[in-house]
């Protein structure tokens, strides 16, 4: 198994610090959140829109098949950070 089976679409955001944004593929996004899930420690939940929290190395956000993805740095922490995620 592999991140791009769960990671439908990646951008890359504007600023100092490199985030990503991340939309889960549509028919793997339960068992993407299940993951996700699995490994989160949830610090704050807004109902089942939003949860935040850590997440591997720095601070990162889920919210209803989007990551927010903080702190990573560059696209190959991204790609080890994803590929840690979806084993």
């Amino acid at each position: 198994m592999s991140w791009e089976e769960f990671v439908g679409h990646i951008d890359d955001t504007c600023g100092q610090e490199k985030d990503f944004i991340l939309l889960l593929k549509q028919e793997r996004k339960e068992e993407a959140i299940g993951l996700i899930r699995g490994v989160m420690t949830v610090d704050r939940q807004i109902g089942n829109i939003m949860l935040q929290g850590p997440c591997g190395g720095g601070s990162h956000f889920f919210c209803n098949g989007k990551l927010i993805l903080k702190g990573l740095g560059s696209r190959e922490n991204l790609e080890k950070f994803l590929q840690s995620l979806f084993p």
